[in-house]
């Protein structure tokens, strides 16, 4: 994958433009970016990363499974050993604060804020 492309479709229509791919997204851009150390505060977005890793064939009808395998991919090519984290969400931790800041800034209208 070229550093430059876009793994999500910034005007997706339908299940492909969810906050909930919000955190997928960064997580994938920061594989991108060849980071080794990946925190989330999104517990569910490492679960699903997880089950997509240990077991890919629970995915196959996943709404969001061709964008959690080219997640996977990207952790199984790396030359480095990949660790990720979970923080606790609101906790004044600067670069997860600054990430949902981001985040907000690419809120789409009708949906509800879930942070």
């Amino acid at each position: 994958m070229s550093g430059s492309r876009n793994l999500v479709e910034p005007n997706g229509a339908g299940i492909t433009n969810t906050i909930g791919r919000a955190e997928p997204a960064a997580i994938a851009a920061a594989l991108t970016h060849n980071y080794t150390h990946i925190v989330t505060d999104s517990l569910s977005s490492l679960h699903q990363l997880r089950k997509q890793i240990l077991y890919p064939e629970k995915h196959r009808h996943h709404v969001q499974g061709d964008f959690l395998k080219k997640i996977s991919n990207l952790a199984r090519a790396s030359q480095d050993h990949i660790f990720f984290c979970k923080v606790k969400s609101h906790a004044e931790i600067t670069g997860n604060e600054c990430a949902d800041q981001i985040a907000s800034l690419f809120e789409i209208p009708g949906l509800p804020q879930i942070w």
